[in-house]
């Protein structure tokens, strides 16, 4: 009966000892588990801060290209009108140089 109760002890505390690494296995895997969340979490944080960033240069570039457009079509508008002023004066010149042309040529009729 002795010999009995020393075997059962000496199965329980194995038993327990067995418990204890199987804790300490789950403890340290829970650990692996922590760290590596906190490493996923930090490169996450990280990589959001570098689209965050993006997004900002993006839209940066977005409004500079939108006023370089503005510029551009307001260049091409003056440069519209300058030229179809252009163009008006050298038909009003063409009109005038016709009309002398016509008078030149009445003029030219009547001396011959």
């Amino acid at each position: 009966m002795v010999s009995d109760l020393k075997r059962q002890i000496r199965d329980f505390r194995a038993s327990e000892a067995i418990a204890q690494q199987k804790e300490n296995e789950a403890i340290l895997h829970l650990q692996e588990f922590k760290l590596n969340a906190e490493r996923r979490e930090s490169d996450f944080r990280n990589e959001l801060g570098l689209l965050k960033q993006r997004e900002i240069t993006l839209k940066k570039q977005i409004n500079d290209y939108s006023e370089k457009t503005i510029n551009l079509s307001n260049a091409l508008k003056h440069k519209e009108t300058e030229t179809k002023s252009k163009v008006d004066e050298l038909e009003f010149q063409v009109e005038n140089l016709k009309n002398e042309k016509s008078v030149l040529q009445s003029k030219n009729h009547e001396l011959e």
